[in-house]
């Protein structure tokens, strides 16, 4: 079973839930059965007063079985769509049987357990278990249909309805109370519902109230004035690339029109529709069932489980003092060193400040001075003696890299992980700098790594299963997602997101306004432009490990096309990036960034340049690098490569990735289209 329903003395209903297969509430078919049978009961029983709906866990519903919505192309629209109106009329039924139902919310309640929640009458927050409340499904492809996109509307108003679900905002319980999810928060939830239901024996639920629907009416001019206002802005931020949000924005205008029945039968339409779609089925594989299979460590060559107690980190500088935090973090005693003090100094500052914000916003409870003890600060390599692992986090430098990696090899045990963090460097000759490769590893982390979820794992052609494993479980540790890849300059994430680079740099090099090159990126469904990355990563940055390339290929090396703009804005204008405060983009104290007009220095813009063209090279460059190294063998598996391009450098989500995309499409459109691109724009769109 997972619920429990018992009746006390005053003839109210305790419906606890407790899924029996999961340390969180989720919602499958089986329990939602199981809800709709008790609703049943409280309806038609005459001796039942009301009901209190609680769980038994430490959150309330963290949402509906994603495994559910991510498999139902196996069965017809037509089943699923009839499921969900039988939900539909459970709940409303429920609402309409004037008995007064509570619900408590004890810590997380998210996209389905929420929409379940507000059928209720009352809505109470335990005061002693907070949590995130809010609608996610915005971010998988979908949006609220069980009820959400019908009752939030008439709940806490149109503007805060919007802004709710197309942001997928999160709330904790004092805004969710103040935006009126929430009727109160209490220290005795149990014991406060109870009252108000003794105190409320017969009462309407306010989704019913047609004045509320009457103000919230498209044609009413405030109503109206966000209609239009909303339309611009998803349009703005989607590019059109996510059907789900127009199908949500449709779905809210055309319900607040209708009588509750009505709206929910509209809703499960174009929920159904939207859930069918091959991008939501694609999103939801890759961001939540594939995410949590290598979450897992389903992947990993071997079961192992390995917990590290001690581990060291060479180099203080931004990336070195960012793993030792999130390391620290974990509960694994850290050795940070450097051989300048002053970069210990301002990596410990660095880490301090992390603590602080971390307590700022209740993510830990370990004081900053306490935490800081956790860590070691030294410039002397022999603290590693005794670490199982040694990450080594200087710069793309294989000189400065060679003597680091020597040095550590000098000093620790046999059995000791010795780790690269690198981006583009092949880890097999790194590992020749070492006496024993079997147990050398790339562990490329992203920045910044206390925000970043993705962690690339780079096998050297020597590195053995124990160590990858090793690794896997070292990532787990830090509630990373790993990703293993083979060998190869770039290895996988960094080799797509320089051809991505690489394509914005050359359209200024044909022409093509900045603006529309930052256009085309944002349209096509990146974070952010290629010229507005590139200064994120640093230009400084990208110029060195290009002359890096270029000295380790030699005769191999291919021109990149790319070499004179990278001259002009870091060695003749100084123009490093973000991090100097000017790259691409002015960024000045007060106000936002902006392109900086010397870029038409290098190429003057011309008059027209094809919009859908830009589209297609940042896309097609990206997609086409991803298919070249799957027929390298580089990487393979969809669900690595899915995952890691989108939580690795933000992939074009709408597509659930780029093997997703390839396989809804077919290999034969992307050859195709690699002959047409590669034939008027060069070789570097040819697909192997």
């Amino acid at each position: 079973m997972h619920t429990k329903f018992t009746v006390d003395h005053d003839g109210i209903a305790l419906l606890s839930l407790d899924h029996p297969e999961h340390s969180v509430n989720i919602l499958d078919e089986t329990m939602l059965d199981e809800l709709l049978s008790h609703f049943d009961k409280v309806i038609n029983d005459e001796s039942i007063s009301g009901l209190v709906i609680r769980s038994n866990k430490n959150s309330f519903i963290t949402g509906v079985d994603l495994s559910l919505l991510g498999s139902v192309q196996s069965r017809p629209k037509t089943h699923f769509r009839d499921f969900l109106i039988k939900v539909h009329n459970g709940m409303t039924a429920l609402e309409k049987s004037t008995k007064p139902v509570v619900c408590i919310i004890n810590g997380t309640a998210l996209g389905g357990g929420l929409e379940l929640a507000l059928c209720a009458n009352r809505l109470i927050g335990d005061a002693n278990n907070d949590g995130l409340i809010g609608f996610p499904e915005i971010k998988l492809g979908i949006f609220p249909g069980m009820g959400g996109s019908v009752r939030v509307p008439r709940l806490i108003g149109l503007q805060n309805a919007l802004e709710m679900i197309f942001k997928g905002k999160l709330v904790g319980m004092a805004e969710a109370l103040r935006l009126g999810l929430l009727s109160e928060i209490a220290k005795d939830p149990l014991s406060q519902a109870k009252k108000w239901i003794l105190e409320h024996p017969s009462i309407g639920h306010r989704c019913y109230e047609e004045k509320t629907l009457r103000s919230l009416s498209p044609y009413h001019p405030k109503s109206s004035m966000l209609f239009a206002a909303a339309n611009q802005l998803i349009r703005g931020d989607s590019w059109g690339c996510y059907a789900n949000v127009e199908d949500a924005l449709q779905t809210i205008y055309e319900t607040l029109q209708l009588p509750m029945d009505q709206a929910l039968r509209v809703e499960a339409d174009y929920f159904t529709s939207t859930l069918y779609s091959p991008n939501a089925q694609a999103m939801i594989k890759t961001l939540f069932i594939d995410k949590k299979r290598l979450e897992r460590g389903d992947h990993s060559p071997l079961p192992l489980s390995r917990h590290f107690d001690k581990i060291g980190i060479v180099g203080a500088g931004f990336m070195g003092a960012d793993i030792a935090y999130a390391s620290a973090s974990s509960g694994i005693e850290v050795v940070l060193i450097d051989i300048n003090k002053k970069t210990l100094d301002i990596a410990k500052a660095r880490i301090s400040e992390l603590n602080d914000k971390a307590l700022k916003y209740g993510k830990t409870q370990t004081p900053t001075e306490q935490f800081i003890k956790s860590i070691e600060f030294t410039e002397s390599v022999d603290s590693l003696m005794d670490c199982e692992l040694v990450i080594e986090a200087v710069f793309e430098d294989r000189k400065i890299k060679r003597g680091i990696l020597e040095k550590i090899n000098l000093v620790v045990g046999e059995d000791c992980i010795i780790a690269s963090n690198t981006s583009t460097l092949p880890i097999s000759s790194l590992a020749s700098y070492v006496s024993n490769p079997k147990r050398f590893i790339g562990i490329h982390f992203f920045s910044p790594v206390h925000k970043m979820q993705l962690v690339e794992l780079i096998y050297g052609d020597s590195t053995d299963n124990h160590t990858m494993a090793s690794a896997i479980n070292f990532t787990q540790m830090l509630k990373k997602t790993p990703i293993c890849v083979q060998d190869g300059r770039g290895f996988f994430t960094t080799r797509v997101v320089i051809s991505y680079l690489t394509e914005g740099m050359l359209l200024i090099k044909d022409g093509a306004p900045p603006a529309l090159i930052e256009h085309a990126g944002k349209a096509i469904g990146m974070p952010v432009g290629p010229l507005a990355l590139a200064d994120e990563i640093a230009l400084d940055l990208a110029q060195r490990i290009r002359r890096q390339t270029i000295a380790d290929e030699g005769s191999n090396w291919k021109d990149d096309g790319i070499g004179q703009i990278l001259e002009y804005m870091v060695d003749r204008q100084g123009r490093l990036g973000r991090k100097a405060q000017k790259g691409f983009y002015e960024y000045p104290q007060n106000g936002n960034k902006y392109l900086w007009d010397g870029i038409k220095n290098i190429r003057p813009a011309l008059d027209k340049y094809d919009f859908e063209a830009a589209k297609d090279r940042l896309f097609y460059r990206q997609l086409i690098e991803v298919h070249n190294l799957m027929q390298e063998g580089i990487i393979q598996d969809p669900a690595q490569i899915n995952v890691g391009a989108i939580l690795g450098f933000g992939f074009c989500p709408w597509t659930g990735g780029p093997s997703a995309y390839i396989k809804n499409v077919g290999k034969t459109k992307l050859m195709i289209k690699s002959d047409q691109l590669s034939d008027r724009y060069g070789i570097r769109f040819k697909a192997k």
